[in-house]
């Protein structure tokens, strides 16, 4: 599907060691990466065909709950930042809140609000577009 679909930048999320060694196949076509592997559902890799000038993982609210921050050039050389999150959902047999995830939320979309740079925020932020959570990120 990648070679399919040629994207720029790809994203995976859920993924552990075993699919990181599986995404060596592309790494010749997308070069800079990101790679944050973990077993419990929420490692995370980024591939790009375009430069990473800077590079970051955070836990921002809870351990083993990365997300991914980067800055990424453009051809142009215009640069873009990225955030790619995937905060823990509420679960009625783990978490019954959503406390840490509004939380993580809300921090990416502060630091959002405060850029000078075009910004985009991708991956799974496990809220529903009609939730408070989402029209307070909005």
């Amino acid at each position: 599907m990648v070679r399919e679909h040629n994207p720029d930048v790809l994203l995976t999320l859920k993924s552990d060691k075993w699919w990181e060694v599986q995404l060596k196949e592309i790494a010749a076509d997308m070069p800079y990466s990101v790679k944050c592997p973990l077993d419990n559902l929420y490692g995370m890799h980024v591939y790009s065909t375009l430069p990473l000038n800077e590079h970051e993982i955070t836990n921002l609210v809870e351990k083993d709950v990365p997300s991914i921050h980067i800055t990424l050039r453009l051809l142009s050389d215009k640069t873009i930042r990225m955030h790619f999150v995937h905060p823990a959902p509420p679960s009625p047999t783990a978490n019954p809140e959503s406390a840490e995830r509004d939380v993580e939320l809300v921090i990416v979309a502060r630091s959002v609000a405060e850029s000078d740079q075009p910004v985009i925020v991708t991956g799974d932020p496990n809220d529903l577009a009609w939730a408070a959570t989402t029209r307070l990120f909005s």
